[in-house]
C-alpha cells in the first residue's frame, strides 16, 4: 500500500479498499500499536514502531471499535485518558468540559457508558481523540456511528477552516489548532 508522503499539516487523507485490504492494520501501525510488517512509516519525523510514546502523545485516535470503559461514566472515561497523557487536573477538567460541549454530551457527563447510544459513544470517542490536542487525528472507519449532523462533519469543517488559514478561536478544542485526519 502506498500513500502520499509527506502529508501536509491540515490535509485530510483516507484509505479506501475492500474488507481485509489492510486499512485498519495500517492505521494501527501508524499509531504504533501494531508492528510494521514491511517498509517504513514515520509520523511527524518520528519512526513509527511499537510503543513510540512520542507519536502517541501527538496523535488522537478514533478507533473503529467502541473502546470505552463501560464501568465508568462519560467524564471518568475522559479523565482516565487525560491521566494517560499527563494532563494536569485543572487543565484536564477544562478540556473535558470544552470537548463535552463540542460533541454535545454535557448532559451525559455523569452517565455510564452502557446508558449511551452508539452515536453518543462515537462522539465521545471523538472527544477522547481530541483531549491531548493532537497534531494528527487518526480515524478508523470515521463514518461508523455518528449521526450525519454530528461531530464528524465538525472535524471536517475544522480542517477546512485550518487549511484556509482561518483561526476563529485559538482556544476552541478543534478550531484552535491544525489537524490532519487519516
Amino acid at each position: 500500500m502506498a500513500f502520499p508522503s509527506p502529508l501536509a499539516e491540515g490535509e485530510c487523507f483516507g484509505f479506501l479498499g475492500p474488507n481485509g485490504a489492510g486499512k485498519t492494520t495500517t492505521v494501527r501501525m501508524i499509531h504504533c500499536v501494531s508492528p510494521i510488517t514491511a517498509g517504513e512509516i514515520s509520523v511527524m519525523g518520528e519512526p513509527a514502531h511499537i510503543d513510540n510514546r512520542a507519536i502517541k502523545m501527538m496523535t488522537g485516535v478514533v478507533p473503529q471499535e467502541i473502546t470505552l470503559d463501560r464501568d465508568l461514566t462519560v467524564y471518568e472515561n475522559l479523565r482516565v485518558f487525560a491521566y494517560f497523557f499527563d494532563i494536569p487536573g485543572v487543565e484536564a477538567r477544562r478540556r473535558i468540559d470544552e470537548l463535552l460541549a463540542f460533541v454535545e454530551l454535557e448532559a451525559k457527563r455523569n452517565a455510564k457508558i452502557s446508558d449511551l447510544s452508539t452515536g453518543m459513544k462515537r462522539r465521545l470517542l471523538i472527544a477522547r481523540a481530541l483531549l491531548n490536542k493532537p497534531r494528527l487525528i487518526i480515524a478508523d472507519e470515521p463514518t461508523t456511528g455518528p449521526r450525519p449532523a454530528g461531530a464528524a462533519p465538525d472535524l471536517a469543517a475544522a480542517q477546512a477552516s485550518q487549511a484556509a488559514g482561518d483561526d476563529p478561536d485559538p482556544h476552541h478544542p478543534v478550531y484552535g489548532r491544525s489537524a490532519a485526519a487519516l
